[in-house]
């Protein structure tokens, strides 16, 4: 179904379709018939139909001028989900969520300005997107916290570092489980800057949390931890794990291949406490030898695609 055909279902077949939702529903309120649409558009427990979606979508928007469906309607715009993609329309589904003081809508319009004024770090002038990621931020949204101390700490939108105002940001997005505001407030601690205690072993315990949450930059700094006894005992074989792993999916540090180097470098094939063969670090930590041949291949993989494939960290 194209975009033309969606926009031209009428009043009619919308409010029909909307009936339908609010029996289906498990409770029959807007916010169940608001999760059954956005189920619809990623499979997540549903039938996996994003037309049928964006079109209960669009319902919701447009009838009940609902904002989280607001926000959600821009969201397909923006990514393509059930529609052609059109920024001028995600944009104003944004705004007109943003405008009813919808957090997600007031970021996700944030971080598009913040994208549009590109790689700036002065400004005449307090950017807007400052202003919107404020707006969410106080509403609790942990992204716009992260985001909003990420502008505190490399001044953008502001003329001087604001690292205490960072921190704060920082640590209430840590708090609700954000892992990028994890990995920031640990390094703070590790630094003890930002009126943050330096406290390693705070620092180890944030950086763990978002690395298990599988955020790149988080599992390069843990396995950095690992290796070099940062806050508790060396442990060469975690930390090549993780270096492995996070090269493994074309992510890149220029330190990072050095490390993984001189990790499988050092170390020697030997046996387990249970007598299989095993790949024994320098340090005595050990893993079995088909586990680390198989992330050694994949770090060889990964580094013949380096110039083309390589992502930088996010955040």
């Amino acid at each position: 179904m194209s975009s033309a055909t969606v926009i031209a279902i009428d009043e009619l077949e919308q409010n029909a379709i909307f009936a339908a939702v609010a029996d289906n529903a498990k409770h029959g309120d807007i916010d169940a018939q608001l999760e059954m649409a956005e189920r619809m558009l990623t499979g997540d427990g549903a039938e996996h139909d994003p037309e049928k979606g964006f079109i209960y979508l669009r319902a919701f928007a447009t009838r009940d001028e609902h904002p989280p469906a607001m926000f959600l309607l821009g969201e397909c715009y923006a990514q393509g989900l059930g529609v052609e993609k059109d920024p001028v329309q995600a944009v104003a589904w944004y705004q007109k969520a943003a405008d009813l003081e919808n957090p997600d809508a007031q970021y996700a319009l944030g971080r598009l300005y913040e994208k549009e004024a590109g790689s700036k770090r002065r400004f005449w002038r307090r950017p807007e997107f400052v202003r919107l990621y404020k707006l969410a931020a106080n509403q609790g949204l942990a992204q716009a916290q992260h985001a909003l101390g990420d502008c505190y700490e490399h001044k953008k939108g502001f003329r001087i570092r604001h690292r205490k105002k960072a921190a704060k940001q920082y640590r209430s997005a840590a708090e609700q489980g954000f892992a990028l505001a994890q990995n920031a407030l640990a390094r703070f601690h590790e630094a003890g800057i930002g009126g943050v205690e330096y406290n390693i072993p705070e620092a180890r315990k944030l950086l763990e949390a978002a690395a298990a949450q599988g955020l790149p930059i988080a599992r390069y700094n843990f396995g950095i931890f690992h290796e070099e006894g940062i806050g508790g005992d060396k442990n060469l074989a975690a930390a090549f794990a993780l270096y492995a792993g996070v090269l493994a999916e074309k992510h890149f540090d220029p330190n990072l291949g050095n490390r993984i180097k001189g990790l499988a470098r050092n170390a020697r094939t030997g046996l387990d406490d249970a007598g299989n063969v095993a790949t024994v670090f320098e340090d005595g930590t050990k893993m079995p030898s088909p586990e680390f041949n198989e992330l050694l291949g994949a770090c060889h993989k990964a580094m013949g695609y380096m110039q083309s494939l390589i992502r930088p960290f996010p955040g």
